[in-house]
């Protein structure tokens, strides 16, 4: 339990000097292992997480404060809320803190400035995950992500860190995900932030209809399309349940020539109607 486990993809090298090659498609913890045994077999069930659990065990509270005199003070009584009632807390220039430097809360009455998100994620990486732990992105990166969008009245008090992460990303429509680093030597996993529809413009070669399909002239292998926008118009609709008409007709006894004719009421539906000549 809480030993890492990961999956790699291991790529042989050609003869001679054959080289293995390993990339880690998955990197986490296990959370728990469940055995059963059978007359006949053993079946071991491992459950790993990634970092994501680790922030589920960090709550975020307090506040950390930067003294007019260069140091810094963890305040545990405070609520963690960013420009409260959009007045401005934020310090004015970054703090060195075991190797990291990031912007921490100024203190009540001062002149402080207003927290971005990209300031207040960067707060929460470095403030709360130890150093080493995670590889995460530069404040450049999250400044240019979250377009230095100004936050509100931010209270992530009691949250887990996640949560916190989370709250503040969905208000800014930003993403996040865990991936392996597959690097020697540091945090053998990443926090990459991200947004929809930003990725890389990719161009796919599409044969014409009708071509004989050659896969050195396409990299399209199946393609389904179906479209169901019709319009309202130009087209049959049927609305309600049957019509029942009503209908009167002279009628003749065949057998009986001497009878005058008489009437009858007939009630169908229309497509029971028939007649004869």
């Amino acid at each position: 339990m809480g030993k890492s486990i990961s999956i790699r993809s291991v790529y042989n090298g050609a003869a001679p000097g054959a080289a293995v090659f390993s990339y880690a498609l998955f990197n986490g913890r296990i959370e728990s292992i469940d055995t059963k045994l059978r007359s006949d077999s053993q079946t071991v069930e491992v459950i790993a997480r990634d970092f994501s659990v680790n922030l589920e065990r960090i709550t975020v509270f307090g506040q950390r404060i930067e003294n007019s005199d260069g140091t810094n003070v963890f305040l545990k009584g405070f609520d963690t809320v960013f420009n409260p009632d959009s007045k401005p807390n934020a310090g004015g220039s970054p703090i060195n803190l075991g190797g990291k430097s990031y912007t921490v809360f100024c203190p009540e009455g001062s002149q402080g400035g207003l927290w971005t998100y990209a300031k207040v994620i960067d707060y929460l990486l470095n403030e709360y995950v130890p150093a080493g732990r995670l590889q995460t992105p530069d404040l450049s990166r999250l400044q240019a992500l979250t377009d230095n969008q100004i936050a509100r009245d931010l209270d992530i008090t009691g949250l887990n860190l996640l949560e916190a992460l989370h709250r503040c990303c969905g208000r800014i429509g930003l993403y996040f995900k865990f991936v392996p680093t597959n690097e020697p030597i540091g945090p053998y996993q990443a926090i990459v932030f991200y947004k929809n529809d930003t990725g890389r413009t990719v161009e796919l070669d599409c044969q014409k209809a009708g071509d004989r399909f050659s896969i050195s002239r396409t990299n399209i292998v199946a393609l389904e399309s179906k479209r169901n926008f019709w319009p309202v118009t130009h087209k049959y609709i049927g609305l309600g349940d049957y019509k029942i008409f009503e209908a009167t007709f002279d009628l003749t006894m065949g057998w009986d020539s001497s009878l005058e004719s008489n009437y009858y009421s007939v009630r169908a539906k229309p497509q029971d109607i028939a007649f004869s000549v």
